[in-house]
Parts: C-alpha cells; sequence; structure tokens
C-alpha cells in the first residue's frame, strides 16, 4: 500500500502561499547508506518553519519533513514547545506518535535532572575518530527509551531519542536522528556550531547539554537503571486548520502533556 503523503500534498497546494521549499541533505561520508534525508521549508510573513524527514523511502522522508515544519508552525501558533507534539494525517496516529515524543523526553529530562543510571548497551565506530554510544534510559509499557550519542575526538557532537519496543529499532532510529546532524557538523564545522547558536530547533546538538549529558555518563555507574514511573498524562488533538485558521487542512495536531500541567 502506498503511504500517504497527506502534509507533503497539502504544502504543495500551498506552495505559492508559503513559499515551500525542498531540499536533500546528502550523505558525504556515507554514515547513513540508503536513506533519504529531507528539509522543508515554509515561510509564513517574516518567520520561516523548517522540518526534517529521513528515511529509507524518499516519499516518507518527505512527508516526515513536511509534517515537521507544519508541526513546528503550530507550535509557534499555540505558542508552546515542540516537546509531545505531533502531526499526522489521522487523529489516532497524531496521538499515539505525541505520547512517544513525550515519553521519550520525559525519561530524558528525569536523566538530566536526577542521578538515575543509564545503561550502556552498546558502541558503534562510525570514522577513525567518532563512535555512537548507546543508552538505555527506561523500559516502559510503551518500550525502552535509548540515547544514541555521537562522540568525535572525545567530545560529544550530538544527541539522538527513540522508544521503540524492538531494542535495535531503537537502536537505529536514535542513530539517524543524531547521525544527520552529525554529517552536517562534519561538512563545515565552523557553520554547523554556528547554526546550532541560532536554531533552538538543534537543541540536541548544543554544547552546554552535551557536556552535562558526557559529564552524568562519564560519573554515574552505568549498571542498572532508577526505576521512575510514567507519569500520568493527556493528550490534546485537534485538526490543524483550527490552530491556523485554513480551512482545507487535513493533518491533526496532537500535544501530550502530564496531568497537573498547562
Amino acid at each position: 500500500m502506498a503511504y500517504k503523503t497527506v502534509a507533503t500534498r497539502w504544502l504543495l497546494s500551498k506552495k505559492d502561499l508559503l513559499k515551500v521549499s525542498f531540499a536533500e541533505h546528502k550523505d558525504t561520508f556515507n554514515l547513513l547508506p540508503n536513506l533519504t534525508d529531507i528539509e522543508v521549508k515554509i515561510s509564513v510573513g517574516s518567520l520561516t518553519f523548517s522540518g526534517r524527514g529521513t528515511d529509507l523511502v524518499g516519499d516518507i522522508a518527505l512527508e516526515k519533513a513536511s509534517s515537521e515544519a507544519v508541526e513546528r508552525w503550530c507550535c509557534h501558533k499555540l505558542e508552546i514547545s515542540t516537546v509531545g507534539c505531533a502531526i499526522r494525517s489521522t487523529e489516532e496516529d497524531a496521538e499515539s506518535s505525541s505520547v512517544s515524543e513525550f515519553i521519550e523526553r520525559f525519561y530524558f529530562d528525569q536523566f538530566l535532572e536526577h542521578s538515575f543510571h543509564a545503561l550502556r548497551s552498546k558502541t558503534e565506530s562510525i570514522a577513525p575518530e567518532a563512535q555512537i554510544n548507546y543508552y538505555k534510559l527506561a523500559k516502559t509499557k510503551y518500550g525502552s527509551v535509548i540515547l544514541g550519542l555521537v562522540v568525535d575526538s572525545e567530545k560529544p557532537i550530538c544527541l539522538g531519542l527513540a522508544l521503540e519496543k524492538d531494542l535495535n529499532v531503537g537502536f537505529s532510529k536514535a542513530a539517524t536522528e543524531a547521525l544527520r546532524n552529525y554529517t552536517v557538523y562534519r561538512e563545515n564545522k565552523s557553520d554547523f556550531v554556528d547554526a546550532v547558536s541560532n536554531d533552538h530547533n538543534l537543541w540536541c546538538c548544543n554544547p552546554d547539554l552535551l557536556s552535562k549529558i558526557f559529564g552524568r555518563l562519564s560519573s554515574v555507574p552505568t549498571t542498572s537503571n532508577f526505576f521512575v514511573g510514567v507519569p500520568k498524562f493527556k493528550s490534546i488533538t485537534q485538526n490543524v486548520s483550527s490552530i491556523l485558521d485554513i480551512k482545507d487542512c487535513p493533518l491533526f495536531f496532537s500535544r501530550t502533556i502530564a496531568l497537573g500541567n498547562i
């Protein structure tokens, strides 16, 4: 069955109004073999919102990027962060994805703020001077939360997160998220540093955050997890049209938050 490219087709129908642009990031160093890495940008007045999508199938990568660009537009409109947010073509898929995003970030934040342990699972060499280290932050009924950290010349460069029931799938997804930024870093390190400092969406490459993580992983034993239960949460799902005041958008936006949070 063909993959539904709902977000992509909708953006194409608005390409002149939103000044939609598409660009493919080339994997110069072959770190993501057989994957297509697409960036989509949309302009709304003086603002630009971008999304990134990576997949074995080009149309799926494009749809992921298109959805993320619209998601960031919605979050700006609602004046909220992108944590726990997702856009999909059905209410059910949007809510499921937003729950996954929420749980990923919840356990990542718990790891940062509290001294519970991360289980080091494995290490892969990705270049003569670089490697990606994988850690399991938690195991929940929704799956295991995986952190992938790229280290180059003993310096942390970027990270990726994933929530999956299959550990190998989780490793792969976390690696893809991290390595697509690492390829940009390898191509032009000075431009990459400037981009990170100017784009809050590249929080996963923030040097201060990465130094904190690297320090925690180096000083805290990685032999057992401290159990932290998933908090009670709720998901709020609505049609994107109601957020952006555009009548014909067929997408759904979902945000999952801990109960008690506004």
